[in-house]
């Protein structure tokens, strides 16, 4: 596209069509068509004989503008997946409970597909769900009871929910590491909570038993006690605590990784992240380890990541939007 003035990047790298013709030279070409998004005005250099018009035009105006009929005949064919990717959309939803609407705004300052911030509280109440949703990517950017809720009333809405079978089976944390244990990932220990906490071995974490719950380091038998005076005790479990000299927070999208930190066994990492998004029906998700002994061991998986400071990690989600088909 750079000798029409515009950059742009391909959206899906199989071709939509392909024409074969033969130029008044008796040259024979064959011509590939892809779907792209314009990324605006191409900065460098382009030569004067390889410069083209760009024209825009509304997409019912298309066919009439162009010139020959095998172009006119591949529009007919191609037009019905140009309009999907055009009125594309991405519903993006928050929980008023959590802090998420920076990275949730700064995806969609970023992306070519248009997107709609959403509180998922005020959401709940609409009466026109099903139009709001429909023909939609939908991104849960939110840890909250209401998503389970949600995913049954829009079961019969034609959308894309980013991670939906792992949303389905509604897991708890603690199952999540039960989980990943039973598969041979490392994962800290689980210990039962039976009113006897002689034999824990101290300090040990008091989770939450969901995502972005509360936590407590507890170093004495006596704190965990107190605990749960005030707090119902169903709604957490213990957990081993592990020291190590390293902790890391990675993203995960599509098959690749993305950290902050340097971290040299970064095969090792990702090949733990595949086994994980395979285990849980997790396309794009953040995960946290500590290296321990030698060990990287999963601490936290969560299913809303926002890509906090990781510009590249955001870009490549970004561009899945583009990719995903409603």
């Amino acid at each position: 596209m750079k000798k029409h003035g515009h950059s742009c990047h391909i959206i899906d790298n199989n071709e939509i069509a392909k024409i074969r013709y033969q130029t008044p030279k008796g040259e024979n070409v064959e011509m590939f068509f892809y779907l792209a998004i314009d990324d605006g005005l191409y900065l460098g250099e382009v030569e004067e004989k390889d410069k083209e018009d760009t024209v825009w035009k509304n997409i019912d105006e298309i066919e009439e503008t162009l010139s020959y009929e095998n172009l006119k005949e591949l529009w007919r064919k191609i037009k019905n997946n140009a309009e999907k990717v055009m009125k594309k959309k991405c519903n993006i939803f928050l929980s008023k409970k959590e802090k998420y609407l920076g990275s949730a705004t700064k995806i969609k300052n970023s992306s070519k597909v248009p997107v709609n911030i959403i509180w998922i509280e005020d959401f709940m109440s609409c009466e026109n769900k099903k139009e709001i949703l429909e023909d939609s990517i939908i991104y849960f950017l939110c840890n909250t009871s209401l998503i389970e809720t949600l995913m049954k009333e829009i079961e019969n809405v034609n959308c894309f929910i980013i991670n939906k079978n792992f949303f389905k089976n509604n897991y708890e944390k603690e199952k999540i590491q039960n989980i990943l244990a039973s598969n041979n990932v490392k994962t800290p220990k689980i210990y039962c909570i039976d009113n006897n906490y002689e034999n824990l071995v101290y300090p040990v974490f008091c989770k939450e038993n969901k995502h972005a719950g509360m936590i407590l380091k507890a170093y004495t038998q006596d704190t965990i006690v107190k605990f749960f005076k005030k707090f119902d005790s169903r709604k957490f479990y213990l957990e081993e605590s592990i020291e190590g000299d390293t902790e890391a927070k990675i993203y995960f999208v599509k098959n690749k990784i993305y950290f902050n930190k340097n971290i040299v066994e970064s095969d090792v990492i990702l090949e733990t992240c595949k086994k994980v998004s395979k285990i849980l029906n997790l396309d794009i998700f953040s995960i946290d380890f500590i290296k321990n002994n030698n060990e990287y061991v999963v601490i936290d998986v969560n299913p809303s990541a926002g890509f906090y400071m990781l510009d590249e990690a955001r870009k490549d989600f970004i561009n899945e939007l583009e990719k995903l088909k409603v």
